[in-house]
């Protein structure tokens, strides 16, 4: 009898450790094999990729210099410091210049989903200082295969999670979460985070009346500090 409940208990206790691996490699961009020191250099960083034509940055405490500001916390969108560790990453959400531009984010995880199994997902998100528009409609999708879009208009998946509709992501000051459970299919190995919507479909709302360069025609959103794990037994309580 001891040795059955002890077994169980093996088992609960490696089933919860599992369950609540972060299975989204490098969630802070902290790894990165060299400092940014142009726009679109996404692939700086270790293991994050752009999935389309859309130039997402990066931005570095380690950027001193370069074409363009690209540091942490002062760049050239703005100032925020970093969620979490040193470094994140943006995205434009929203463009007056390109209509349906978009940028993403793309990430190949650590493991695949498990078919029928409950994952909570976790990203944040701040709204740069120099952007003259926010959107809605934030929000990411999985994928079991890799997508390499030949375009820069918005990437055709259903988002498992999506921030509140209606509401405008416009917040400059802190960070704010965009969080959910979404049930696997099974099998999806890849995290993408944007804007899937094209312009017609979202809500866009000018936040800076004051004068911005061309640089800020745009909603323009840092991102970091993004999570995706296995709920235990229906529990996703630990964050």
């Amino acid at each position: 009898m001891k040795k059955t409940l002890f077994t169980a208990l093996l088992i609960l206790v490696a089933g919860l450790a599992f369950a609540q691996k972060n299975l989204v490699p490098n969630e802070g961009f902290d790894n990165y094999k060299k400092c940014p020191s142009d726009l679109g250099q996404i692939d700086r960083t270790d293991y994050w990729f752009t999935p389309s034509q859309g130039t997402p940055d990066f931005f570095g405490a380690c950027s001193k210099g370069g074409k363009i500001s690209l540091g942490v916390p002062e760049n050239y969108m703005g100032s925020q410091g970093p969620k979490s560790g040193e470094n994140y990453t943006g995205i434009i959400s929203y463009s007056k210049r390109s209509p349906d531009y978009r940028e993403y984010l793309a990430v190949e995880l650590n493991s695949k989903l498990m078919a029928d199994s409950i994952y909570y997902l976790r990203f944040h998100v701040s709204l740069a200082d120099y952007s003259k528009f926010a959107t809605d409609n934030i929000g990411a999708c999985v994928t079991d295969s890799l997508v390499k879009q030949v375009s820069w208009l918005p990437v055709s998946l259903e988002p498992v999670l999506i921030s509140k509709p209606g509401k405008v992501m416009s917040e400059k000051v802190d960070w704010i979460e965009i969080s959910g459970q979404f049930v696997a299919k099974g099998g999806e190995e890849y995290l993408i985070i944007g804007n899937f919507k094209p312009d017609k479909e979202i809500i866009i709302k000018e936040v800076n009346t004051s004068p911005v360069d061309k640089s800020g025609q745009k909603a323009y959103y840092y991102v970091d500090d993004i999570m995706l794990y296995k709920c235990f037994l229906g529990d996703c309580s630990m964050k």
